[in-house]
């Protein structure tokens, strides 16, 4: 899915057939000094990472990616009530995720894998992990145990940088459908794996690899959220929600400049 050169776009989940929701346009601000990510990321052209404590777990870091500290942690399925949002009817989660990378030609990045999971326990990095997460993280569960919630497979995410701010600010919101949440309790743990850079050359323009700083994912806070339109369909929510959505940033923006002036 091509956000280079489009704003706004679904993928549907190789695992549910529900559709999440991507989109560039964010309200100005969103993410400013409140970005509270619970997965941080950061390696040479490419890197991968999980919010799997303690880190211990990963082989190498050239493999994966996973930065330590405050900004990685574990999060629950209630930490996402807060984004709830509806429309026709079909209510929504939110993740938002801030992208770092140098400007000019080396500011667009590829999404090549992102999949969700929950574990009614938290995972321990130290023992509880298969060898096979480790060397196949795209097509294996970290525990035997675990649930996938929603999964991109085989999908490609195209990203430019350029359109943000900058650090500490939101630059891709993805919706989920809450009902592929359904029968999981709120005390469940959310565990998100994603890699970025491996896609190459994209369209023979644009560079996707990584280079700069580093990703981070974030469950966003509630007042950065933008409106969802109602759509007549669960899953055809995609373009008619989305295009809402752009007008809402559009008009938004709009005001917030003619405050300013």
């Amino acid at each position: 899915m091509d956000l280079i050169n489009n704003n706004y776009g679904y993928i549907n989940g190789d695992t549910s057939g529900a559709s999440g929701v991507f989109t560039d346009q964010i309200p100005s601000g969103a993410g400013t000094g409140t970005y509270n990510s619970f997965l941080r990321v950061q390696g040479d052209k490419q890197e991968q990472g999980a919010n799997i404590l303690p880190l211990n777990w990963e082989p190498n870091k050239t493999e994966w990616a996973t930065k330590g500290g405050s900004f990685t942690h574990e999060i629950t399925v209630t930490d996402f009530t807060r984004t709830r949002v509806t429309s026709g009817g079909t209510e929504f989660f939110a993740l938002s995720l801030d992208v770092n990378e140098n400007g000019g030609s080396e500011s667009y990045l590829s999404l090549d894998s992102l999949r969700i999971f929950t574990r009614s326990q938290p995972i321990n990095g130290a023992a509880d992990v298969l060898g096979s997460f480790i060397t196949n993280p795209r097509s294996s569960l970290p525990t035997s145990d675990s649930r996938l919630i929603w999964s991109m497979g085989g999908n490609t995410l195209m990203i430019n940088a350029n359109k943000s701010t900058g650090s500490g600010t939101d630059d891709i919101y993805l919706y989920l459908p809450v009902s592929l949440f359904g029968g999981v309790s709120g005390t469940d743990y959310v565990y998100l794996y994603s890699h970025f850079g491996g896609y190459g050359m994209f369209n023979n323009l644009y560079n996707s690899e990584t280079g700069d700083g580093f990703e981070e994912w974030a469950v966003p806070p509630s007042a950065f959220l933008p409106p969802v339109t109602p759509v007549p369909e669960p899953y055809e929510y995609g373009l008619i929600g989305v295009a809402g959505l752009l007008v809402w940033a559009f008009f938004d923006r709009r005001q917030r400049k003619a405050s300013a002036a």
